[in-house]
C-alpha cells in the first residue's frame, strides 16, 4: 500500500502549523519585522505630460499589433505543419 510518505509529510506539516498557531508571541515578532515605521522609504513619482502619455499609448498599440501579427503567423505555420504531418502519416500507413 503506497502513500505512506505523503501521509507522514502531511501529518508533520499539520503538527508544525498547530505549533505556530499556539505561539502568539511569534506573530508579533514577525509583524514588527515587516511593518517597521522607522525604515520606510517615501516613494515619489514623476507626473507624465499628455504628450508623453500619447507617445506611450502609440508605442503600446504598435507593440500590440506586432504581437498579434506574430501570433497569427505562428498559428498559420503550426496549422500548415500539423496538416502536412497528418497527411504524411495517413499516406504512409495507407489509411
Amino acid at each position: 500500500m503506497g502513500g505512506g510518505g505523503a501521509l507522514d509529510a502531511m501529518n508533520k506539516s499539520l503538527k508544525q502549523n498547530r505549533a505556530m498557531m499556539n505561539s502568539g508571541a511569534g506573530f508579533e515578532r514577525r509583524k514588527n519585522s515587516f511593518y517597521s515605521t522607522g525604515t520606510r522609504k517615501k516613494w515619489t513619482f514623476k507626473k507624465a505630460t499628455p504628450a508623453q502619455l500619447q507617445q506611450i499609448n502609440l508605442k503600446m498599440s504598435e507593440l500590440k499589433k506586432a504581437d498579434l501579427r506574430r501570433k497569427a503567423i505562428v498559428l498559420m505555420l503550426s496549422g500548415i505543419v500539423s496538416v502536412a504531418l497528418i497527411w504524411a502519416v495517413l499516406t504512409f500507413f495507407g489509411f
